[in-house]
């Protein structure tokens, strides 16, 4: 039997989230056109075309994702082929958390995930995030009926905490920029947030 962690209320939150942005079906179910529906999200969303390295990678991450979530949701969470629960997700991070001490002892397509998301959000392309483009990015892709208001709010806070300075440890490094210290993120080597 593979061993598991509870998964906090935070975790289930932003799993949530995240299980919410992978496109699930009218019965919040991830099946085989979740990948699909997501891909046409995310092209829409950033622009990117077909023949884009950016939209290639980002095909072939989540291509494997898909494959991986499906074979994981079947053994863990005793899930029909080719599709994952709400409930199946939850068993799957639970049992891929367990004894993880950081990014390096994930899968290569999952350490690939942060870089990836990054770019979807830095529509600009000039290797950092402003809070508009944070505030997009929640608005088209994982919280579209919200209001422009709480959508505005709801970024500034995550966008606060991501530059917060007293955050800075093993996770990122302090980088100097204008007048103000900001987090380069040592998963997005040579990223910011300005």
């Amino acid at each position: 039997m593979l061993e598991s962690v509870e998964l906090s209320p935070f975790q289930k939150e932003k799993l949530l989230y995240y299980f919410k942005f992978l496109e699930p079906d009218q019965n919040n179910v991830l099946d085989s056109g979740s990948m699909t529906r997501l891909l046409e999200k995310i092209f829409k969303f950033t622009g990117w075309t077909a023949d884009d390295q950016r939209a290639i990678q980002c095909a072939d991450i989540h291509e494997e994702f898909f494959e991986i979530l499906f074979e994981k949701a079947e053994k863990t969470g005793g899930e029909q082929g080719g599709s994952a629960s709400l409930a199946g997700w939850y068993a799957i991070w639970s049992n891929m958390l367990h004894g993880v001490k950081g990014m390096s002892c994930f899968p290569v397509w999952l350490r690939l995930m942060p870089k990836l998301l990054f770019q979807m959000i830095d529509r600009d392309g000039d290797e950092k995030i402003c809070q508009e483009e944070l505030t997009a990015y929640y608005h088209k892709l994982i919280v579209p009926n919200e209001s422009p208001e709480f959508l505005k709010e709801w970024s500034a806070i995550a966008y606060s905490q991501m530059t917060d300075v007293r955050c800075v440890g093993d996770y990122g490094k302090v980088i100097q920029s204008d007048d103000r210290c900001k987090i380069c993120w040592g998963l997005w080597e040579g990223y910011s947030v300005r």
